[in-house]
C-alpha cells in the first residue's frame, strides 16, 4: 500500500486544480453577414458562449459614418448615412471569446437630376437610386406653384418665374438622414413686350415674346377688329375700344398685353352752306394725325376744291351734286363725308352784267328764262334758267359755267333741229355750247371753232 502513495497524491493534485475547459456551446452572433441601406437597422442575436456578452463595434469601425449606431442592451444596429462601408460588429462572452459579425451598407440614397433649370411649366423627372427603394418625393418649397408626383417624381414647374422650388427624396427607411435635396431653378415666365399699348385705329405694333420657353405664338381678342400675324406684328381695327395680346410659349404658358385703341377716325364739315363758291372747312377727329383731306374716287361730283393739309372745302357748280369727301390718317385709316348737296349759286360781288335770253330749252313750247352773270371783265359768273313746265310751279336750274371765259355775244336757237333751243356762248378762244339733255336741263358740251359750229349749224 505505501507504493501507491506516489500515484494517489499525484491524482489528488490533478483533481485538486480548477482548470476552464473549452465549452461545448460555442459563442455565435447571428447573422454574421448581413446587407442594409445607410440609416437602415438591423437586430444581432447572440447564442452560445460563457456568461454574459457584450456587443459593439469591432476595432475601425464604424466606416458608414459617425452616426452609425448599436445599442449593447437590445443589439439594434443602425447603419450610418454615409453608405458604401462596411461595418464590423463585435461580440465577447465572460471567457474572453469574441465573434464577429459583417455589415455591408450600400450607398446612400441619391436623386437625379439633383440641379436643374427649367422654364415655367417645364417638366422634369426625378429618378431615385440608393438607399432601400421604393422612394418617395415631397417639395420642401414650391415657389413656382408647381405640382410632383409623390411616387413617380414626375414634377411640373409652375408659372412663377425667376424662383427655386426644392425636392426631398426619402426611401423606405423614412429616416431624415437618408433623403437627399435637389433644386431646380424656374427661369423667368413669359412675358409680352411692349406689356401695354395705346394705338390709334389701323395703326400698328410689333409685340415679342420674352422669357419663358422659346417657341411663340400670338392670338389677339379684338373688339376693335385688330389682328396679329405669327410675327407678333399686331394690328388695330376700324374702331375704338380694348384688344388684348396673347403670348402663349412652348410650355403652354401664356402671358397678355392690353391695347387700347383710339377713337375712329371721323370726318364732318365745320359749316351747312354749301353753295358754289363758297369755302368751308373739313373736320377731321379721332385716328392718327397729321390727316390729308381729299375727293374720295369719283367723289368730285360738283367739280369743286379742296385744299391739301387744310382741309378747306370750295364746291363746285354744278348745283345737286353731292361731294363724296375723304380723309387719310397717318395710320391709313380713312372716313368719309358726304356734305348736303350743292346748293343754287349766290351771286354777291363784282358783277358787270346781267343778261336775260329767252329760248324754249326744254322743248314744252313755252319760252325759258336764262340769266347769265358776268364780271367787269366780261367773264361768266353764272346762270340759272327758270321753267314753267305744264302742270307744275316754276322750275329753277343753276348752270355750271366754265370760269374764267370771256365772251361778247350770247345766241340762243335750236341750232340742231332737236326741237330745243341751244345756248351759244362766242368768246376770244372760240365757242361754247350748252345743250339742253332730255329734262331740259343745259350742260356744257365741247369748246369749238366757230367754223365748226356753223358748219355742223347748217
Amino acid at each position: 500500500m505505501r507504493r501507491l502513495a506516489p500515484l494517489a497524491l499525484l491524482l489528488t493534485i490533478a483533481c485538486g486544480r480548477d482548470l476552464a475547459l473549452p465549452s461545448e456551446n460555442r459563442l455565435a452572433i447571428d447573422p454574421s453577414v448581413a446587407t442594409v441601406a445607410p440609416r437602415e437597422a438591423i437586430t444581432f442575436t447572440l447564442t452560445g458562449g460563457s456568461g454574459a456578452a457584450t456587443v459593439g463595434f469591432a476595432p475601425g469601425s464604424p466606416m458608414s459614418g459617425p452616426d452609425a449606431a448599436i445599442d449593447p442592451v437590445t443589439r439594434l444596429y443602425t447603419a450610418g448615412s454615409l453608405g458604401s462601408a462596411e461595418d464590423v460588429i463585435e461580440a465577447v462572452d465572460a471567457a474572453g471569446v469574441r465573434v464577429t459579425a459583417r455589415v455591408a451598407v450600400g450607398p446612400r440614397v441619391a436623386v437625379t437630376p439633383q440641379l436643374g433649370v427649367v422654364a415655367p411649366g417645364g417638366a422634369v423627372a426625378f429618378a431615385g437610386s440608393g438607399g432601400r427603394p421604393p422612394y418617395a418625393f415631397r417639395f420642401e418649397s414650391a415657389a413656382s406653384g408647381g405640382t410632383l408626383g409623390a411616387a413617380d417624381g414626375l414634377y411640373r414647374a409652375g408659372a412663377a418665374g425667376d424662383v427655386n422650388d426644392v425636392v426631398i427624396v426619402s426611401d423606405a427607411t423614412l429616416d431624415p438622414a437618408a433623403e437627399v435635396r435637389a433644386e431646380i431653378r424656374v427661369t423667368a415666365a413669359v412675358r409680352l413686350y411692349p406689356d401695354a399699348a395705346a394705338v390709334a385705329p389701323m395703326e400698328s405694333v410689333p409685340f415679342v415674346g420674352l422669357g419663358g420657353q422659346p417657341g411663340y405664338g400670338f392670338s389677339v381678342a379684338s373688339t376693335t377688329g385688330g389682328t396679329i400675324d405669327a410675327r407678333g406684328l399686331y394690328r388695330a381695327g376700324t374702331g375704338g375700344g380694348t384688344d388684348v395680346v396673347t403670348v402663349t410659349d412652348d410650355n403652354g404658358q401664356v402671358a397678355t398685353a392690353t391695347v387700347t385703341v383710339g377713337p375712329a377716325l371721323s370726318l364732318s364739315l365745320l359749316g351747312t352752306d354749301v353753295r358754289p363758291g363758297t369755302a368751308s372747312f373739313l373736320v377731321a377727329t379721332g385716328g392718327k394725325a397729321p390727316y390729308r383731306f381729299g375727293f374720295a374716287p369719283r367723289g368730285n361730283r360738283s367739280l369743286g376744291t379742296v385744299g391739301e393739309p387744310t382741309g378747306g372745302y370750295v364746291p363746285g357748280l354744278n348745283v345737286g351734286a353731292r361731294d363724296r369727301l375723304m380723309v387719310t390718317d397717318a395710320a391709313g385709316a380713312q372716313a368719309f363725308f358726304e356734305p348736303g348737296p350743292v346748293g343754287s349759286m349766290q351771286i354777291h360781288v363784282g358783277i358787270g352784267a346781267v343778261r336775260c335770253v329767252a329760248g324754249d330749252f326744254n322743248a314744252d313750247g313755252r319760252s325759258d328764262a336764262l340769266l347769265v352773270a358776268e364780271d367787269a371783265g366780261f367773264r361768266l359768273l353764272g346762270a340759272r334758267t327758270f321753267s314753267l313746265p305744264a302742270g307744275s310751279g316754276a322750275v329753277e336750274r343753276e348752270l355750271f359755267l366754265p370760269p374764267a371765259r370771256a365772251h361778247d355775244q350770247v345766241l340762243v336757237a335750236d341750232f340742231n333741229g332737236t326741237g330745243r333751243d341751244q345756248l351759244v356762248f362766242f368768246g376770244k378762244g372760240g365757242l361754247w355750247s350748252m345743250v339742253p339733255d332730255a329734262l331740259g336741263a343745259l350742260g356744257f358740251g365741247p369748246s369749238l371753232p366757230a367754223s365748226t359750229f356753223f358748219a355742223s349749224a347748217t
